[in-house]
């Protein structure tokens, strides 16, 4: 989620709970992982920022235990995932039973800079984009086990559409346009 100048720079919370906030001109743009629903009653238009791929990360313990004869190895390997509900959460479940799998679940999150931070101390492996490996190694101490493939993250910027668009919403509008068609 975010608003522009004049406003919070930052806000978090329910998805709803944000469409409301929206809907009532408080905040200008909500950044989210699954489109806006069609309701008669709110215009909102949604746009496509960017999709990504999701591995699964590890420290380095858990990474040398479960990183070989990937995906087979993750059998019974703790997991830490997103709350039942999450966009993420069903791909990754579809995931695991596509692969004949059942790893150990030992914490379910909403937040998911909770559950990465639990993935840092080693609570189990963890979900996170496979384009920011880099930033999760320096963040988190985690290394990829291996990639989810075909489980996809998408992010969408959601606004008004009777609104008159904001220069930053137009911006951010215009480079993601950039960025998918290039």
């Amino acid at each position: 989620p975010v608003s522009l100048p004049g406003k919070d720079a930052r806000v978090e919370g329910d998805f709803d709970h944000l469409l409301g906030e929206l809907a009532l001109n408080r905040l200008d743009l909500v950044i989210a992982d699954r489109s806006a629903p069609q309701r008669a009653n709110l215009k909102l238009h949604s746009q496509l920022l960017g999709v990504d791929g999701t591995a699964l990360y590890g420290v380095p313990a858990l990474h040398r235990r479960y990183a070989k004869g990937f995906p087979a190895c993750i059998e019974g390997a703790p997991v830490l995932l997103p709350a039942r509900g999450d966009p993420l959460r069903a791909a990754i479940d579809a995931w695991f039973e596509n692969h004949e799998l059942r790893p150990e679940v030992v914490g379910e999150f909403s937040d998911s800079a909770l559950l990465k931070t639990f993935g840092r101390a080693g609570c189990g492996l963890f979900p996170a984009s496979a384009m920011m490996r880099g930033d999760i190694k320096a963040q988190f101490n985690a290394q990829p086990v291996g990639e989810l493939d075909g489980v996809r993250e998408n992010w969408y910027a959601i606004s008004l559409q009777r609104r008159i668009q904001q220069p930053v919403i137009a911006t951010i509008l215009a480079a993601a346009d950039a960025c998918l068609t290039a």
